[in-house]
């Protein structure tokens, strides 16, 4: 079965809410008032279990690079896959890191 874009996007939109929920801005780039954004990459099974995690693209600061993936790990578990889509997920994720 072939899942609909909707159903990807929906997917995309909850997972993205769910792991919003756990981060934290970096101790360092509050003093510092910096921002940044880390292209991440995790592969995740059915059951929202965390299989991979690693930077695609750094945001140039170590800090909000490693701040973006403890962000995933704690969310876990993640939400769990719809259905109609795959039995395990790559999925490209930015996790951006602005104060307003």
């Amino acid at each position: 079965m072939i899942a609909s874009n909707d159903t990807v996007s929906h997917f995309q939109e909850i997972l993205s809410a769910h792991i919003g929920r756990f981060k934290h801005y970096p101790q360092d780039a509050v003093r510092e008032r910096l921002q940044g954004t880390v292209q991440i990459v995790f592969v995740m099974n059915r059951g929202g279990e965390l299989l991979d995690l690693w930077v695609d693209k750094s945001s140039g600061y170590d800090f909000f690079d490693r701040e973006a993936m403890e962000t995933v790990r704690r969310a876990q578990p993640l939400p769990p896959i719809p259905p109609d889509l795959p039995d395990r997920l790559n999925i490209t994720m930015p996790v951006a890191f602005a104060k307003s």
